[in-house]
């Protein structure tokens, strides 16, 4: 009870001083930077991940929607062509042949269009592709009176008509769909460009990683190895010196008894 009273208990000697280090166990520290490289390590991997399902998903979308865009848009462009033909050979000849031969063409394009919307990317490739369509289906209905006048017996104002305002109309979707095979290409080749860019990004991210891994890898790698040997140093000095006080003390008594 008096120690308690005077205070003995929390004397100075007691207390761990303030701003004094505490020891930390080397299998912590050990654990701590092993620890340190695994979270480097899983770190490199998630950025590789996420790099390799960037360029996923820029393959996916050119192959998905970018490409069959631009080979719908080139098939409604043959279709519509041949379509032309058709009309053509038919007003020269009078062959029901080309007659046939132009609804399939048109069936062909109505195909092609219905795909190049399914594939658009963007609201602007959907809009003109939508407006290429119906200048071609209005074509297609003037053809259709072209040949109506045509098998009715009056040639000379088919042939006039298709010469004239079904030509223009004619010129309008032709117009419109070199326009949208252009922006398909642009397309192509914009996505070709951002593949390879993130590409040559996740190399250079992947490289960069891995080199800061190496080089924090090492450090880590040095600073475990001091804390392993520095308590085996303390341990071989203390031993040494050990060893010279228990020689010294040897001298010592053999000198004594010498005397």
């Amino acid at each position: 009870m008096r120690r308690w009273a005077t205070g003995s208990w929390s004397s100075p000697r007691r207390r761990l001083p303030l701003g004094s280090n505490i020891p930390v166990p080397v299998g912590f520290q050990v654990l701590v930077g092993v620890g340190s490289l695994v979270v480097l390590f899983v770190a490199a991997i998630l950025l590789a991940i996420f790099l390799v399902l960037e360029l996923e998903e820029k393959g996916r979308r050119l192959s998905a929607n970018v490409v069959p865009y631009e080979i719908a848009i080139d098939e409604a462009a043959l279709a519509a062509k041949g379509a032309a033909n058709d009309s053509r050979g038919f007003l020269i000849s009078g062959d029901a042949l080309y007659m046939a031969e132009f609804e399939r063409r048109v069936n062909e394009a109505r195909v092609a269009f219905t795909a190049a919307s399914r594939h658009a990317s963007s609201a602007e490739d959907v809009a003109g592709t939508a407006t290429t369509q119906a200048q071609f289906m209005r074509w297609v209905r003037a053809v259709r009176g072209e040949f109506d006048t045509f098998i009715s017996g009056n040639r000379q104002k088919a042939v006039a008509a298709s010469l004239g305002p079904d030509r223009t109309i004619r010129k309008r979707y032709e117009a419109s769909l070199a326009l949208a095979d252009r922006r398909a290409h642009e397309a192509i080749r914009t996505e070709e460009n951002s593949e390879a860019g993130a590409s040559r990004r996740a190399v250079t991210l992947l490289l960069g990683a891995l080199l800061v891994s190496l080089a924090l890898g090492l450090a880590v790698a040095i600073w475990v190895v001091r804390r392993i040997l520095k308590p085996v140093y303390a341990v071989l000095q203390l031993i040494t010196e050990i060893e010279g006080s228990s020689a010294e003390l040897t001298e010592g008594g053999e000198a004594r008894e010498a005397s």
